[in-house]
């Protein structure tokens, strides 16, 4: 027996399609340039990121380091003009000076009895004035003197334990100079990092356990531990023991 089916078919009034079906043209993917500008970062955005990536960024290299950071805004305020400003300014304070004392020196000369005044051209000559060197702070960082190639080689990478990083945790602490007002932020990720990691080898190589540390641990107490373990590396270079307090 036949069976009737009905279909409806939905239609839109013109006026209603138009409020209803979005019709205009657009490309898939592609944004606006007001959504381009939209989604650049912030300056604040962006110095939050260094912040929190600080201990994380290469101190030298041509290329994303901190070498690279101070060259970069060292060319771009200009530095070396401003020093060449200052020693140019220093040069005519110092040219000043020297006429100022040899017109005082003259000065008193013509005030003695005319029997014991001697003439200017026999009068002693001024000794040249020093002029302070201009050291740029710039110059200073860029230029620091790396250890002898011999030396990197043996205390760039150095065996760190669990134990001097732990003991070292607590001291900085109580010294004041980490960001989180509670030692046990750190103390934490730090013992996630040891337990998590490496089948909990205490004794662990830097660059190792900087990597640890970045797998188990964030903001605050992140930013402590690297500055913790640079500490500690810094120490066993000097040729500590890696216990900071001693």
């Amino acid at each position: 027996m036949a069976e009737n089916i009905k279909l409806n078919k939905e239609v839109f009034e013109k006026r209603a399609y138009l409020k209803t079906i979005n019709n205009s043209f657009s490309e898939i993917g592609v944004q606006t340039i007001q959504e381009q500008l939209d989604n650049q970062p912030t300056t604040e955005e962006f110095f939050n990121l260094y912040n929190t990536l600080f201990y994380q960024i290469n101190e030298l290299g041509e290329t994303n380091s901190h070498e690279f950071l101070v060259k970069t805004s060292g060319e771009y305020i200009s530095f070396e003009e401003k020093d060449e400003l200052i020693e140019a300014l220093q040069l005519e304070i110092a040219t000043l000076r020297k006429e100022l004392l040899q017109k005082e020196q003259e000065l008193a000369n013509s005030l003695l009895p005319e029997s014991e005044q001697t003439p200017v051209s026999n009068l002693p000559g001024i000794p040249e004035i020093e002029i302070e060197p201009v050291i740029s702070p710039v110059a200073n960082i860029i230029e620091t003197a790396l250890p002898a190639e011999s030396t990197v080689e043996k205390i760039v990478n150095p065996d760190i334990s669990y134990e001097q990083l732990k003991a070292n945790v607590k001291y900085l602490f109580s010294k004041g100079k980490l960001e989180n007002n509670n030692e046990n932020g750190p103390l934490r990720d730090l013992k996630q990092a040891y337990e998590k990691e490496n089948n909990k080898t205490s004794i662990r190589k830097y660059n190792v356990w900087r990597s640890d540390i970045d797998k188990r641990s964030s903001s605050k107490d992140q930013r402590d531990l690297f500055k913790v373990l640079i500490q500690t590396k810094e120490n066993l270079e000097g040729g500590g023991t890696g216990f900071i307090g001693g």
